[in-house]
């Protein structure tokens, strides 16, 4: 991989990390502060929110970030583009607000936390982070958000004291989106140029935004639909409570796993109109090694150390959450795999519509199971329906990526990475046996211990990914010492 791509690359992982190390300080106060009921009712609102906030960006950040990636290099078919995405995106915004606003009016349960995420939606005329990603300058994206997370983690801490602060909670996390989506605007200044309304077409973009929406909208379906059908289905918030815990975890994980994705979609984009179609292959059997790397000891990792992890991270309230995080790890392999093709096949080639037919069928499969599944199992018949609905969109993306003429073999890079994180998982369950601690220190430790001893593995069967990085480094320590000679 090229240095810019490498370097990007960074940057996105960090920003990932960030993501990650911003909830993991906060979960654990809020969840004893809100408790299980208080974390329903955010988790609840803030998926109707973010519905309708979806309507409002119409699949711009996709669509975006290719149509950008596409004309890099030329700042004036660049800016007519941005002017025009922009735009369209202050009126679906405006028209998506109102609606949203007479909603809220009118669900009088939760009306006043309904008002207060309305920032969510207020964020996507902002929103411009799929500009600076379609020209693969990822470390502004990394550094302003940062500024912001950290800003939000202080707030929480100082400002949320107790249950009845969730309106607060849910404020301070609305207004940050916000406030992280406007601080872009004041890097554009050397970035386009002005472009008259009069040369503005925004029809140019409608059909390409519409192939991005649908399949966003589907996708967002089977993984939004949950928590609000266990919010009308159940009685209470409790139920959401768990499964919001159990998703952010798991968000977390595929946020890490699949952070090349996002930073190859407009390199792989740039590289399809250029019609580079070998440095593409290359591109893809990188990362679904990487992929593989990543997700195998997390998910053997996720299930040693689920039960002791969430006693002492979530709090005693929060028993089930282990259950829910155990089942995932089925659900964490079919959403890593299915995003590889998505992200990096489908998308930067303009298949929208093969994303959407995976999706769709996606969507309604889990509908029906949630509907069969909830009344029974609650949160963990949710969580089952999302797991087999998430197998069937990637396996439908699958075969459209193996009939293609950048086909890679997925599954013969993968036995390396298996047997190692069951060697893990092995010498962990052992290692724990033996442990005479729990709670913070054992999690500690089983990460330390599970992290040396996959590598070990790996490196026994010298694995291509980590051979690489282990000779690189070794090269880079040696030089300073060849200098000194």
């Amino acid at each position: 991989m090229d240095k810019r791509t490498v370097r990007n690359f960074v940057y996105n992982t960090a920003y990932k990390i960030l993501i990650i190390i911003v909830p993991l300080l906060t979960a654990p106060y809020v969840s004893r502060v809100l408790h299980p009921n208080g974390v329903g009712i955010y988790s609840y609102t803030f998926t109707l929110a973010t519905a309708f906030s979806l309507f409002a960006a119409l699949g711009i950040n996709t669509y975006g970030q290719r149509e950008i990636a596409y004309c890099q290099q030329d700042k004036e078919k660049r800016s007519t583009i941005f002017w025009e995405l922009v735009t369209y995106r202050f009126v679906t915004t405006t028209i998506v607000l109102i609606g949203y606003l007479v909603f809220s009016c009118f669900y009088q349960e939760y009306r006043n936390f309904l008002l207060e995420q309305a920032f969510i939606i207020v964020a996507v005329a902002f929103d411009i982070s799929w500009y600076f990603q379609g020209v693969e300058n990822f470390k502004i994206v990394v550094v302003r958000n940062a500024i912001i997370k950290f800003g939000t983690l202080l707030c929480i801490f100082l400002l949320v004291k107790k249950e009845s602060d969730l309106g607060l909670y849910i404020l301070i996390n609305s207004g940050s989106v916000l406030l992280s989506n406007v601080i872009y605007v004041f890097k554009l200044k050397n970035e386009v140029c002005l472009v008259p309304l009069r040369k503005l077409n925004l029809k140019n973009h409608s059909a390409g935004m519409f192939g991005f929406f649908i399949p966003l909208i589907a996708v967002e379906i089977y993984s939004q639909l949950d928590k609000i059908m266990l919010g009308s289905m159940t009685i209470g918030a409790l139920e959401n409570g768990y499964y919001e815990q159990a998703r952010k975890i798991t968000a977390m994980v595929v946020s890490i796993v699949t952070s090349l994705n996002t930073v190859l979609l407009s390199r792989v984009a740039n590289l399809y109109i250029n019609n580079q179609k070998e440095q593409i292959i290359d591109y893809y059997k990188k990362s679904v090694r990487f992929i593989y790397l990543l997700l195998f000891p997390m998910c053997v990792g996720m299930l040693v150390i689920s039960q002791n992890f969430t006693a002492w991270f979530f709090g005693t309230d929060y028993g089930k959450v282990a259950t829910l995080l155990d089942l995932s790890c089925l659900l964490l392999f079919f959403m890593c795999l299915g995003n590889f093709v998505g992200v990096q096949y489908l998308s930067p080639m303009g298949m929208q519509n093969k994303m959407t037919k995976a999706y769709l069928t996606a969507a309604v499969v889990n509908f029906c199971l949630n509907l069969l599944l909830i009344p029974r199992l609650y949160s963990v018949g949710a969580l089952i329906a999302s797991i087999i609905a998430e197998a069937v969109s990637c396996f439908i993306q699958l075969y459209y990526f193996a009939k293609s003429e950048y086909a890679i073999p997925l599954w013969k890079p993968m036995w390396k990475y298996i047997v190692s994180a069951l060697v893990m998982g092995v010498v962990l369950l052992g290692f724990n046996a033996i442990l005479p601690v729990a709670g913070v220190l054992q999690t500690v430790a089983d990460i330390v211990v599970g992290g040396v001893v996959y590598a070990a593995c790996l490196i026994l069967l010298r694995e291509e990914l980590v051979c690489m990085v282990l000779k690189l480094s070794l090269i880079h320590i040696s030089e300073p010492t060849r200098q000194a000679e």
